[in-house]
């Protein structure tokens, strides 16, 4: 009845020097930490998800894996949002 006025839910933090996200396909968490590093200004270009060609972009996706900004390291989905799926281009 309060949720507008007050919270009674405790927030989830991570604490951590680096972190390793690799989410899934989009959805509730899908390239969360992607998105949110582009709405707070931290991430200037994302190129975001689109089709792919898995015969050439999923090696190139796996290779790719890398630090997009200090302390973020992104692979899989989250990579896909970053480069648009266009990795092998970028990193063959």
């Amino acid at each position: 009845m309060h949720h507008h006025d007050q919270s009674c839910m405790d927030p989830n933090t991570i604490n951590a020097h680096v972190l390793i996200s690799a989410t899934g396909h989009d959805g509730p968490f899908g390239a969360f930490c992607v998105k949110r590093a582009e709405s707070i200004g931290l991430l200037t270009k994302r190129e975001a998800m689109r089709g792919l060609d898995m015969n050439k972009a999923e090696d190139a996706i796996v290779k790719s894996a890398r630090e997009i900004i200090p302390g973020l390291v992104v692979g899989g989905m989250e990579l896909a949002e970053v480069d648009g799926a266009k990795s092998e281009a970028k990193r063959s």
